[in-house]
């Protein structure tokens, strides 16, 4: 196949700009943005929600992803966030590694510094499971945090209880 100089050219151009692209998609998402704590608060009506509970602030986090594009000190200033929220309960929803399951003995000790009325509770993502579920567990038995995997408890206010509940991925 013969093509020409101005083809070789623009196909070569065209290549080389897709790949800056994707690069540049890369850095931002995983190195600017990355760095970026949002806290989206969100008022969910509940029907017959016993007054005891109204104004109930649970914090909900996931996705941590330790290493290599989450670093401890973000999390850290996370904790320091959450901490100003006065939360009544903490939800951590999964994923706390990425590639090495071991990252979760840095982890857990500074997810065990955050403060709430009624605790700290954790449940198992994929990322979890695909590294090492004992690894991860254990890290979170050592730090004092809670995991709720196929399980729940009952936690109460007032005269109010709230049934929290983690499962298996």
């Amino acid at each position: 196949m013969n093509i020409s100089r101005r083809q070789f050219l623009k196909i070569a151009g065209l290549a080389l700009t897709s790949a800056a692209t994707a690069r540049v998609t890369f850095e931002y998402s995983s190195r600017i943005e990355a760095t970026w704590p949002v806290v989206e608060q969100v008022q969910v009506p509940l029907k017959n929600l016993p007054s005891a509970l109204e104004g109930y602030k649970i914090v909900h986090l996931s996705d941590i992803h330790l290493h290599p594009f989450t670093q401890i000190e973000f999390v850290q200033e996370i904790v320091m966030l959450v901490n100003d929220l006065k939360p009544n309960l903490v939800v951590l929803t999964g994923d706390y590694v990425l590639e090495q399951a071991e990252a979760i003995f840095e982890l857990a000790p500074v997810l065990a510094r955050l403060q709430t009325d009624a605790g700290v509770f954790a449940s198992l993502g994929n990322h979890d499971f695909w590294t090492n579920v004992a690894v991860v567990k254990q890290g979170f038995k050592e730090a004092g945090l809670t995991v709720l995997q196929n399980k729940g408890v009952i936690l109460g206010t007032g005269k109010a209880r709230l049934y929290l509940a983690g499962l298996d991925v």
